[in-house]
């Protein structure tokens, strides 16, 4: 029942409006057993309910990240399949934001390089900032180096956050 009165909140609409994500994140977070209801929306067959759903997550990931601890492997398998520009921006910035194990870090990376040739700005802006966060103590550093470095033709504002991402990298050794 608690999973229908979510979906309620985050259906409907197209992909250009927030819906009540914000709200529904702000309830998860006043009352965490109900990320086990939000998480479904994940699995949803509906982009916009899934693209609402890692919104919300989004936002329960700059508040409290440590309460997304148990769908972190959900979230990197589906930044692995989904193909919709708002899943993968808020999914790449979700993992910027929570604790992720070596493991997971080492699982993230390569799904989060592949971002960078996303036709969508947005989903290279969090990417990029992705990388340079969790890429600084891992095996794949200079991996993501390479690709930062080899993006070309980005906009004023995106070679701002790969210059930033860069220096991080090189200054976190």
């Amino acid at each position: 029942m608690r999973t229908d009165k979510i979906f309620k909140k985050l259906s409907g609409g197209d992909l250009r409006s927030e819906g009540k994500a914000n709200e529904v994140a702000l309830e998860v977070v006043s009352n965490p057993s109900l990320l086990a209801d939000l998480s479904q929306g994940l699995l949803s067959d509906d982009k916009v309910l899934r693209g609402r759903t890692c919104m919300a997550m989004e936002i329960i990931s700059r508040e409290q990240p440590e309460l997304l601890t148990n769908v972190v492997q959900q979230l990197i398998e589906l930044a692995a399949a989904d193909t919709v520009p708002q899943v993968r921006w808020h999914i790449a910035e979700i993992l910027g934001n929570v604790d992720l194990s070596d493991d997971n870090v080492e699982r993230t990376i390569p799904i989060i390089l592949t971002y960078l040739k996303d036709k969508s700005e947005l989903v290279k802006y969090c990417s990029v900032q992705t990388l340079g966060g969790i890429g600084r103590k891992s095996p794949l550093r200079e991996k993501i180096i390479s690709n930062l470095i080899g993006l070309k033709n980005v906009s004023k504002s995106l070679g701002k956050v790969v210059a930033k991402a860069l220096h991080d990298l090189d200054a976190k050794q």
